[in-house]
């Protein structure tokens, strides 16, 4: 509570502003509060009596979260080039399976307090204002300004990257120049992937969560038994301005490159031979992105 007395040619002031403001946006609170007693009272013969009084309150929060992640995994896998040639006999020749998973996952400003909570201005201003028995010709002027800023900035940058390559081949596998061979074949390839990523989005992150103004200006005023041609006034002006800069930037960008061979069997120059095949490939892509 800020109390400011105000008598002719006399002026006290007791002044308390309580401001409170928890790191990484939970809360911004302003208790401003002020209360204002002034007049001119008795004043002499054309003499000018004023009271002057500027009420300033200004709460800034400037807040900025920046990530950037870059995942990247390259991984190339082999089961063929088996080669069989100059036997007699040679039973079943098949290469192996191969299974390919892969899974990334991505959280990028997401906490409850990467955006700014409710940025709060109570203040409370009262002013009582009283021009009395003034003298003639005088000029008595009481004056009160109150200037309420609010400032709010929030900037969220996240960059995230994610590149693949994977390659797979079991096929490659030779049989030739045998008098009897048994069947071949290339295995199979199976592969999972799954990429997610999510960019600014917290509970408070993408916006921010409302600035409220719930500041009061109370004023009394008055002239009583003013001098033959004097001037007497009182003037209040009340300002409050707030102001909220949210910005979000988010990039993400996923490159996923995936190979698989299973074919490439060469079977020549045999007397007999079983049957040949090749294994198949099932791929299986998951792409999950949230942002803002």
């Amino acid at each position: 509570m800020r109390h400011i007395q105000i008598a002719n040619g006399f002026l006290r002031t007791v002044s308390v502003v309580t401001s409170i403001m928890t790191v990484g946006g939970i809360g911004i609170a302003s208790a401003h509060q002020a209360s204002v007693t002034g007049g001119n009272s008795t004043t002499g013969s054309s003499s000018i009596n004023q009271n002057t009084v500027s009420d300033n309150d200004s709460t800034t929060s400037t807040i900025a979260n920046t990530a950037t992640t870059n995942n990247s995994a390259a991984a190339s896998f082999s089961t063929g080039g088996n080669v069989i040639s100059n036997n007699t006999t040679v039973g079943s020749s098949t290469s192996g399976h191969v299974g390919v998973t892969a899974a990334f996952a991505t959280d990028q400003n997401s906490g409850a307090g990467m955006g700014a909570a409710a940025m709060n201005d109570n203040s409370s201003t009262s002013a009582d204002f009283t021009n009395g028995t003034t003298g003639a010709n005088s000029s008595n002027t009481n004056r009160l300004t109150t200037t309420t800023t609010n400032r709010q900035t929030i900037n969220n940058t996240a960059n995230a990257t994610t590149n693949l390559n994977l390659s797979a081949s079991t096929g490659g596998n030779v049989t030739s120049q045998n008098t009897t061979a048994g069947s071949g074949g290339s295995g199979g390839v199976s592969s999972s992937i799954a990429v997610s990523n999510s960019s600014n989005a917290g509970a408070a992150a993408a916006a921010g969560a409302g600035m409220s103004t719930g500041g009061s200006v109370s004023v009394t005023g008055g002239n009583s038994t003013t001098g033959a041609n004097s001037t007497n006034s009182n003037t209040v002006t009340s300002t409050t301005t707030n102001t909220l800069n949210v910005t979000n930037r988010a990039n993400q960008t996923n490159n996923v490159t995936f190979t698989a061979s299973t074919g490439g069997n060469s079977t020549t120059q045999n007397t007999t031979v079983g049957d040949l095949s090749s294994g198949d490939v099932d791929f299986n892509l998951n792409v999950s992105n949230t942002a803002n």
